[in-house]
């Protein structure tokens, strides 16, 4: 996914022709979990009129919390310019991956960003746990479907009609405060009417 895209986009993205060729460093995925691999490209230029370098490796420094570490990177035989190395991060946090140049101009130096992060519960195992699912199943009255047997699903759906009688009880004068100002007004009313011989 990102190899594709990353590709496409860089190639279809507009070039600042007057600015002169810079080289870059892009890290894949921008987010990765401790112990989980990225990937290192790095696009390095010899100077600003776009000669590509041409040593068969060139090191990056990778600095995180946990301290800096150097990854060296590999030449893509079919373009020239272009590197490729990976590493595991161990530490969740900011990691700035540094290119210096080792020669030549020291304004094709590159620099990007990683994000180490910690993933959710929910998504630190996302493959499938069959032997939990069937335990749910059964202790539910259900059953597990593989996914190649989905059709047989609508042969388990009966549509059988369940009806419940429920009796709901609800006393009519539960807050007594109302009450007691019901029987208050209705009395001074009532007093009132008989005192002016209205009732």
């Amino acid at each position: 996914f990102y190899k594709f895209w990353g590709q496409s986009l860089r190639f279809m993205a507009a070039r600042d022709e007057k600015g002169g060729a810079k080289s870059f460093i892009e890290v894949r995925p921008v987010r990765v979990q401790p112990g989980e691999e990225a990937t290192i490209e790095l696009t390095a230029y010899a100077n600003a009129d776009g000669k590509p370098r041409d040593e068969e490796k060139l090191v990056v420094a990778v600095n995180g919390p946990g301290g800096s570490k150097s990854v060296s990177l590999q030449q893509d035989s079919r373009r020239p310019g272009l590197y490729r190395g990976s590493f595991l991060p161990a530490e969740a946090g900011k990691h700035a991956v540094t290119f210096t140049p080792p020669t030549g101009d020291a304004e094709q130096g590159a620099e990007a960003l990683l994000n180490v992060m910690i993933a959710p519960e929910e998504f630190r195992q996302p493959q499938l746990n069959r032997a939990t699912l069937e335990g749910l199943s059964q202790a539910t009255g259900g059953s597990l479907i593989p996914l190649d047997q989905l059709g047989s699903l609508e042969r388990r759906l009966t549509g059988t009609t369940l009806s419940t009688i429920r009796q709901d009880q609800a006393t009519i004068w539960d807050n007594w405060l109302v009450l007691v100002i019901l029987v208050l007004v209705y009395s001074i009313d009532v007093g009132i009417r008989r005192l002016m011989g209205l009732s």
